[in-house]
Protein backbone atom coordinates (compact mmCIF):
# COMPACT_ATOMS: atom_id res chain seq x y z
CA UNK A 1 0.00 0.00 0.00
CA UNK A 2 1.38 3.75 -1.17
CA UNK A 3 1.55 6.53 1.97
CA UNK A 4 -1.15 8.16 -0.48
CA UNK A 5 -3.20 5.10 -0.55
CA UNK A 6 -2.68 4.71 3.28
CA UNK A 7 -3.22 8.71 3.53
CA UNK A 8 -6.49 8.43 0.85
CA UNK A 9 -8.37 5.69 3.16
CA UNK A 10 -7.68 7.85 6.48
CA UNK A 11 -9.25 10.99 5.28
CA UNK A 12 -12.32 9.11 3.80
CA UNK A 13 -12.90 9.33 7.63
CA UNK A 14 -13.13 13.02 7.86
CA UNK A 15 -16.19 14.36 8.78
CA UNK A 16 -15.74 17.30 6.39
CA UNK A 17 -17.46 16.51 3.16
CA UNK A 18 -20.28 13.90 4.41
CA UNK A 19 -22.79 16.53 3.08
CA UNK A 20 -21.07 16.21 -0.31
CA UNK A 21 -21.59 13.61 -3.07
CA UNK A 22 -19.02 10.83 -2.19
CA UNK A 23 -17.32 11.40 -5.97
CA UNK A 24 -16.78 15.07 -4.55
CA UNK A 25 -15.33 14.63 -1.71
CA UNK A 26 -13.33 11.89 -3.64
CA UNK A 27 -11.85 14.50 -5.81
CA UNK A 28 -11.44 17.21 -2.50
CA UNK A 29 -9.07 14.10 -0.44
CA UNK A 30 -7.18 13.80 -4.17
CA UNK A 31 -6.54 17.78 -4.20
CA UNK A 32 -5.25 17.68 -0.31
CA UNK A 33 -3.17 15.00 -1.19
CA UNK A 34 -1.34 16.21 -4.40
CA UNK A 35 -0.41 19.62 -2.42
CA UNK A 36 0.33 17.85 1.50
CA UNK A 37 3.82 17.34 2.63
CA UNK A 38 3.31 14.33 5.38
CA UNK A 39 4.91 15.55 8.98
CA UNK A 40 5.47 14.07 12.13
CA UNK A 41 5.41 16.03 14.65
CA UNK A 42 6.28 15.92 18.50
CA UNK A 43 3.99 16.14 21.85
CA UNK A 44 3.60 19.68 22.59
CA UNK A 45 4.46 21.22 18.78
CA UNK A 46 1.68 23.97 18.25
CA UNK A 47 0.30 23.77 15.28
CA UNK A 48 -1.84 27.07 15.02
CA UNK A 49 -1.24 30.16 17.25
CA UNK A 50 -4.86 32.43 18.64
CA UNK A 51 -3.87 35.13 16.40
CA UNK A 52 -2.13 34.56 14.10
CA UNK A 53 -2.84 36.55 10.70
CA UNK A 54 0.11 35.61 8.94
CA UNK A 55 0.03 31.62 7.94
CA UNK A 56 -1.98 30.43 5.13
CA UNK A 57 -1.65 26.75 5.73
CA UNK A 58 -4.26 24.33 7.08
CA UNK A 59 -3.56 20.74 8.15
CA UNK A 60 -5.25 16.96 8.02
CA UNK A 61 -4.69 15.14 11.45
CA UNK A 62 -3.88 12.01 9.93
CA UNK A 63 -3.14 10.26 13.25
CA UNK A 64 -3.09 11.23 17.07
CA UNK A 65 -4.72 13.75 18.80
CA UNK A 66 -4.44 17.90 19.55
CA UNK A 67 -5.85 20.17 22.32
CA UNK A 68 -7.84 22.93 20.62
CA UNK A 69 -7.30 25.99 23.08
CA UNK A 70 -10.33 28.50 21.83
CA UNK A 71 -9.85 32.40 23.48
CA UNK A 72 -13.68 31.62 25.28
CA UNK A 73 -14.36 28.12 25.03
CA UNK A 74 -13.44 25.37 26.91
CA UNK A 75 -10.24 23.38 25.80
CA UNK A 76 -11.11 20.51 23.30
CA UNK A 77 -9.43 17.43 22.60
CA UNK A 78 -9.66 16.82 18.77
CA UNK A 79 -8.78 12.72 17.81
CA UNK A 80 -7.85 12.01 14.01
CA UNK A 81 -8.64 12.25 11.11
CA UNK A 82 -9.87 15.59 10.92
CA UNK A 83 -9.48 19.38 8.93
CA UNK A 84 -7.51 21.78 10.88
CA UNK A 85 -6.88 25.38 10.33
CA UNK A 86 -10.14 26.11 8.41
CA UNK A 87 -11.38 28.86 10.39
CA UNK A 88 -9.38 31.66 9.65
CA UNK A 89 -10.33 31.09 6.03
CA UNK A 90 -13.72 32.37 6.53
CA UNK A 91 -13.38 34.33 10.08
CA UNK A 92 -14.48 38.25 9.73
CA UNK A 93 -11.14 39.09 11.62
CA UNK A 94 -8.93 37.08 8.95
CA UNK A 95 -6.91 35.17 12.05
CA UNK A 96 -6.65 31.66 13.86
CA UNK A 97 -9.43 31.70 16.51
CA UNK A 98 -7.45 29.11 18.83
CA UNK A 99 -4.36 27.78 19.34
CA UNK A 100 -4.21 24.21 18.38
CA UNK A 101 -1.08 21.72 20.50
CA UNK A 102 -0.15 18.05 19.35
CA UNK A 103 -1.11 16.15 22.52
CA UNK A 104 1.46 13.90 21.69
CA UNK A 105 2.86 12.51 18.27
CA UNK A 106 0.73 13.36 15.43
CA UNK A 107 0.35 12.64 11.73
CA UNK A 108 -0.22 15.63 9.58
CA UNK A 109 -0.64 16.51 6.15
CA UNK A 110 0.22 20.45 5.83
CA UNK A 111 -1.30 22.41 3.15
CA UNK A 112 -1.45 25.98 1.66
CA UNK A 113 -5.16 27.17 1.48
CA UNK A 114 -4.09 29.47 -1.30
CA UNK A 115 -3.25 26.02 -3.44
CA UNK A 116 -6.09 24.48 -2.46
CA UNK A 117 -8.31 27.11 -3.75
CA UNK A 118 -6.61 27.38 -6.78
CA UNK A 119 -6.56 23.52 -6.92
CA UNK A 120 -9.97 23.59 -6.63
CA UNK A 121 -10.40 26.45 -9.18
CA UNK A 122 -8.50 24.14 -11.70
CA UNK A 123 -10.23 20.65 -11.30
CA UNK A 124 -13.39 21.45 -10.27
CA UNK A 125 -16.82 22.80 -12.03
CA UNK A 126 -18.30 26.02 -10.54
CA UNK A 127 -21.07 24.79 -8.81
CA UNK A 128 -19.24 21.95 -6.94
CA UNK A 129 -16.39 24.69 -6.09
CA UNK A 130 -18.93 26.30 -4.26
CA UNK A 131 -20.46 23.04 -3.16
CA UNK A 132 -16.77 22.49 -1.26
CA UNK A 133 -16.93 26.19 -0.16
CA UNK A 134 -20.18 25.83 1.43
CA UNK A 135 -18.98 22.54 3.01
CA UNK A 136 -16.00 23.87 4.49
CA UNK A 137 -17.76 27.39 6.04
CA UNK A 138 -20.58 24.79 7.53
CA UNK A 139 -17.25 23.05 9.17
CA UNK A 140 -16.05 25.14 10.03
CA UNK A 141 -18.83 26.91 12.23
CA UNK A 142 -20.25 23.59 13.39
CA UNK A 143 -17.65 22.91 15.68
Amino acid sequence: MTQDTEFGTVMSGLSFGDDLPDSLKLQVIAILLAIGRHERLGPGTVLLQLGDRETNHGFVLLQGSVRVLPEDRETVIVRAPTLLGEAKQFSMKCQRDATVIANGTVDILRFEWDQFEDELRHRLEPAEQREVTDCLIDYAWSR
